[in-house]
């Protein structure tokens, strides 16, 4: 699983909370704010909503914090 974050949202540090409850091996990808990350093509074919986090889990996409930390 991949978890694209940027540890200066609230959001993401939900998120990673679980991860780190859990002792999830989770890979990392940082989203870096100010050099446009989320409105790279790239990043928005994987969430069109241009926001963190979002969890990549082989073909299976979440992008809401509460979800995903459910789904964990």
């Amino acid at each position: 699983m991949k978890l694209y974050e940027n540890a200066m949202s609230p959001n993401v540090r939900r998120v990673l909370l679980v991860v780190e409850h859990l002792d999830l091996d989770i890979e990392r990808v940082h989203v870096d704010f100010m050099k446009g990350d989320l409105k790279k093509p790239e990043y928005l074919r994987l969430n069109p909503n241009g926001m963190v986090p979002l969890l990549v889990d082989g073909d299976f996409v979440l992008n809401e914090s509460r979800v995903i930390a459910q789904f964990l």
